[in-house]
């Protein structure tokens, strides 16, 4: 995991995040899940939200750099908007799986 001050609430969203998909699919599989099946399963699910999360920084700076190619001024009620290179977002690497039981 990422050692930065900011990671914290990335981390915590993505664990209020990824909560009621874990437990949507432990209650649908037919099997029961030990507890160190269950960490895999969350940990995937982590990872799975991390990449989305990533994804979306960097469809937002791509949209960013094709506004500013365009020159477009922009403005949301008189405040100025934050930009995705102004929010210097570092994504942290969660996988408790491997943190617990090593390895990838």
């Amino acid at each position: 995991m990422s050692t930065s001050e900011d990671a914290d609430p990335i981390a915590d969203l993505a664990g209020d995040s990824v909560a009621p998909i874990g437990e949507e699919l432990r209650k649908r599989l037919t099997a029961r899940l030990g507890e160190r099946d269950t960490l895999a399963v969350e940990s995937a699910l982590l990872k799975a939200f991390l990449v989305g999360l990533q994804a979306g920084v960097a469809e937002s700076a791509e949209s960013e750099s094709a506004l500013e190619r365009v020159d477009l001024s922009i403005s949301r009620h008189g405040e100025q908007v934050v930009l995705p290179s102004e929010m210097n977002l570092e994504v942290p690497q969660l996988d408790p799986w491997a943190d617990r039981y090593g390895g990838e």
